[in-house]
């Protein structure tokens, strides 16, 4: 079936759910708008809005245009409308970065980031007859891209000996060859590791087995920005070309130590799983509505959270820590000496000064102590409190 067919179908059983439900209820619907994952640079999507509903918008292309306008308006004639946008920045004005405002009211994105993510709305006031009507329009932005993957790979040598200048040597040289091997598929080796042990084989001789990690890393995956060259597109075939070449070399002995202690590559032990990646800033653990729209899509991570260098999920900001953008890879830590109560702070305001006695409030409530330097005896401070009799003047060191 044609890609585009597919997309299109599921664009046209949105709609379909979205006038039923409608339909059914006047309280407002959220509506789901599909935006197909692009195989060339596509035409700017353009996304009208709905009267008494958030349009959901996920976006994977560079260009968005968000329309001022519903089909209801597109029918009705209005005098001298004037147009107000604002989004997860505030204000949007002619002089903002990466935004256009058209004089008929649209939106236009340019190079869209995951921080583009958020709620935008336009609030629109014109002239029908003698009557002044003010209309707002409300559109959730998520930018997503599909996961980029690498290839962790295992093999096993059988070698004569674990000591470790042996094995260090060995290592070494074994991960100069792989990466000339993949240099020119693009990729790169990363996150190796290894473990040697003793083993005994078929005729009960004692030998030893090293197992060898590591991990096949595509170039265009550290990519922060979208990318469609075709480093991006071909990827997922670089680390499949990859794999067969590793496995050619390991197979024909070109990978075998030669001189010293002997270290062989064992027959068919190369095993390779596959890994998802999400860019920074996106993660694949987000709202259930993007998730059941795009499955297994990289999201932008939403306030709150956020996600590090090629982590597949978005992670709550720590306790004394809060973000309020869309698309971040770290969270702002709480000024001064303030923290706040709970993971997942959107904004300053949850920040609160913290009490360093906070043990002893809980232990006598409505009570404080401090030190206070003035009283010493023996070269000992006297605690100074409010507590009960039977506490006061303990010494401390």
């Amino acid at each position: 079936m044609n890609p585009s067919h597919c997309v299109e179908s599921r664009v046209a059983l949105a709609k379909r759910e979205s006038t039923n439900k409608m339909e059914a209820s006047s309280e407002a619907e959220e509506v789901v708008m599909v935006t197909p994952i692009p195989d060339s640079t596509p035409a700017p999507q353009q996304i009208l809005g709905i009267e008494g509903s958030t349009v959901l918008v996920l976006i994977h292309s560079k260009e968005l245009i968000l329309k001022c306008l519903t089909e209801k308006l597109m029918g009705q004639r209005m005098v001298d409308p004037k147009y107000r946008w604002t989004g997860p920045i505030g204000l949007i004005t002619q002089e903002s970065q990466r935004f256009i405002l058209t004089d008929e009211g649209n939106l236009e994105f340019f190079n869209i980031h995951g921080s583009d993510s958020g709620n935008y709305i336009c609030t629109i006031a014109y002239a029908r007859g003698d009557r002044h009507i003010t209309t707002e329009i409300h559109f959730l932005v998520y930018v997503y891209h599909t996961p980029g993957k690498s290839i962790n790979l295992s093999t096993e040598f059988e070698t004569d000996t674990c000591e470790n200048n042996v094995i260090a040597s060995f290592e070494k040289r074994l991960l100069k060859n792989l990466e000339a091997l993949v240099h020119d598929l693009h990729c790169e080796i990363r996150e190796w590791n290894s473990q040697c042990h003793s083993a005994s084989d078929a005729m009960s001789l004692l030998t030893h087995r090293l197992t060898f990690m590591f991990v096949v890393f595509p170039f265009a995956l550290a990519y922060e920005d979208f990318c469609e060259n075709s480093d991006c597109s071909n990827s997922t075939n670089y680390i499949k070309k990859a794999y067969a070449t590793i496995e050619k070399s390991l197979e024909d002995r070109a990978l075998d130590s030669v001189g010293g202690p002997k270290i062989s590559y064992v027959l068919g032990s190369l095993t390779g799983t596959k890994v998802d990646h999400c860019k920074p800033g996106f993660g694949k653990n987000t709202q259930a509505n993007v998730s059941r729209v795009c499955p297994g899509c990289c999201v932008a991570c939403p306030p709150g959270s956020y996600s590090a260098r090629l982590e597949t999920t978005c992670t709550l900001c720590a306790a004394g820590s809060y973000n309020k953008n869309y698309g971040q890879t770290s969270c702002k830590p709480c000024p001064g000496e303030q923290s706040s109560d709970r993971r997942g702070s959107q904004a300053e305001k949850e920040c609160h000064k913290w009490c360093r006695n906070a043990a002893a409030e809980n232990q006598f409530p409505g009570t404080s102590k401090r030190r206070d330097p003035s009283l010493k005896v023996g070269g000992k401070h006297l605690h100074v409190s409010r507590m009960p009799p039977q506490f006061r003047n303990r010494e401390t060191d």
